[in-house]
């Protein structure tokens, strides 16, 4: 199955679908808002749209489904308008005809998209291939985008996709038109604006993540977390991410910092130790007069490292560094340290006690 990668939206969603009677149409503030195009920081729109009259069979028509729930159908020179909210959703067009011509409903295309915030994209149905200007990429339910030749990955006004080039060979019937060589995405926002969309809009279809909560459990690197979360900020598993990949993530650079640490260690061993504290510190005060505070942690370990004596303004400005790295726990950890060996006579006393303020206040 073809994967399309859509840039899209980021909101909770329900699937409902309002029927539109036709004869309420041209009044419609549905049909006015969607012919904008509009797009939001928090939501995206996808048009699934038939632009062309050109099929003969006048009581046939294309379904929608996204995650195997069924959305809506539309016939030529119709659309329909779907908001959505960030994840990734499986979509099935099914084409249709009335009862009496003897035709159940069969398969057009399926293929996936991944939603993100504020993006548009045109999916046209049985668009001709011989009205474009340039080839045309279609969705295909047997290719695999493998980044090369007319397979190549494309990415156009916000929407990437992958299918085949090709000349299609169209016939006016629509149940004998080639399978999966019928959708496309496009930015033609023209076809769209001469057909009527035919529902309401769709509102916020629903994608929890479950099954990529479970698969990102399993692969339990940082990529699998920060993915999920970029993917799925409204799902009910984000909290539970989010706090694992923090975790991870402390728990790697801890043991980066560690490594290196050991590896300086190691190159200064020949120097005594006084020397070494010099060093050390001459580089931290380098790192701190320059505010470079998250580079200053390591000349802190580096020191503390050593078990030599320091002044009690040691935790002093180890407390403030790690303050203004976002790390208020630690932060006052140091700061507290400060004040009992200091006391109410010490240089930074006051100072000391206006950052424990400012940390407790970042818990």
């Amino acid at each position: 199955m073809t994967k399309v990668f859509l840039l899209f939206a980021v909101l909770s969603l329900t699937a409902c679908v309002t029927e539109v009677p036709r004869s309420q149409l041209a009044a419609s503030t549905e049909v006015s808002e969607a012919k904008q195009f509009n797009t939001a920081a928090d939501s995206g729109n996808l048009y699934f749209v038939w632009p062309l009259a050109y099929n003969e069979v006048k009581s046939s028509g294309l379904k929608l489904y996204i995650n195997n729930e069924y959305i809506g159908q539309f016939q030529e020179n119709e659309f329909l308008n779907i908001q959505t909210s960030p994840g990734n959703y499986s979509i099935r067009i099914d084409g249709y005809m009335a009862e009496s011509y003897g035709y159940e409903d069969w398969t057009i295309t399926t293929f996936d998209l991944t939603v993100a915030p504020n993006s548009l994209g045109v999916i046209d149905c049985y668009g001709h291939g011989y009205s474009r200007a340039k080839p045309t990429l279609f969705i295909t339910t047997n290719e695999q985008c493998d980044g090369g030749g007319n397979n190549k990955l494309t990415t156009d006004n916000g929407i990437s996709y992958c299918g085949t080039l090709g000349n299609i060979k169209y016939e006016n019937k629509l149940y004998i038109l080639e399978k999966g060589l019928s959708c496309q995405l496009n930015n033609i926002k023209s076809q769209v604006l001469k057909a009527s969309m035919v529902t309401a809009k769709v509102n916020r279809i629903e994608n929890n993540g479950d099954s990529e909560y479970q698969q990102t459990l399993q692969q339990g690197t940082l990529i699998a977390y920060q993915s999920f979360l970029q993917s799925y900020p409204t799902s009910t598993h984000y909290s539970v991410i989010e706090k694992k990949y923090n975790e991870l993530k402390t728990t790697q650079e801890a043991n980066a910092l560690t490594q290196r640490i050991n590896k300086q260690l190691a190159l200064d061993q020949v120097l005594p130790l006084t020397a070494k504290k010099d060093k050390y510190m001459v580089a931290l005060t380098s790192q701190l007069s320059q505010q470079k505070y998250v580079d200053s942690i390591f000349y802190f370990e580096l020191l503390d490292r050593l078990e030599v004596k320091l002044s009690p303004s040691f935790d002093y400005f180890w407390g403030e560094a790690l303050l203004r790295i976002n790390k208020p726990k630690e932060s006052l950890e140091k700061l507290y340290s400060y004040i009992n060996s200091a006391g109410s006579t010490g240089k930074y006393y006051t100072k000391a006690l206006e950052l424990t303020n400012e940390a407790q206040a970042k818990l």
